[in-house]
């Protein structure tokens, strides 16, 4: 029994070692407390590796995102001073409008107002309607020369020697 005791006393317990990389193989327990699924770490790899893509697309886009903003800008700015451009000239066109509508309300208040002074024996007639038949008249120098060569040439038709 003596050996039994002598044995015991000569195996080594790796768990009393003093060397910290050399630990014991984990149990089923110790294995989810300290190690995470690979699943997970396998989510976790690619959705790091995910964003920085994303964070190195935007530095190196960034020079040309700068210029292309910079591009939309002055572009913006062009189409917003055509447009102030555009507004300024209708506003003054409309002020125009405006003040033509105004002198043409005045003539016409002055325009029933004087009417309405001028007595009805004194007022004119109303302007005749735009499509006038226009009838020749005897003492028009035109007509009378028409007249004159009309009357030469009936001359001329007639037979003056007849029995």
């Amino acid at each position: 029994m003596e050996d039994d005791d002598e044995d015991d006393a000569e195996v080594i317990n790796p768990d009393e070692e003093a060397d910290p990389h050399n630990r014991p193989p984990p149990t089923s327990d110790e294995e989810t407390e300290f190690a995470p699924p690979m699943h997970d770490r396998y989510k976790t790899e690619k959705r790091m590796a995910k964003i920085l893509r994303q964070e190195e697309l935007r530095r190196n886009g960034q020079a040309f995102d700068i210029t292309a903003l910079d591009s939309a800008v002055r572009a913006n700015t062009s189409d917003n001073s055509k447009m102030m451009r555009l507004i300024t000239d209708l506003r003054r066109e409309f002020s125009e409008l405006k003040c033509q509508n105004r002198r043409a309300e005045e003539l016409s208040r002055w325009e029933s107002w004087v009417r309405g002074r001028i007595p009805n024996s004194l007022r004119f007639q109303e302007e005749p309607p735009i499509h006038i038949a226009y009838v020749p008249r005897a003492d028009d120098p035109y007509v009378m020369v028409r007249d004159a060569a009309r009357g030469t040439r009936e001359d001329e038709d007639v037979d003056t020697a007849a029995p």
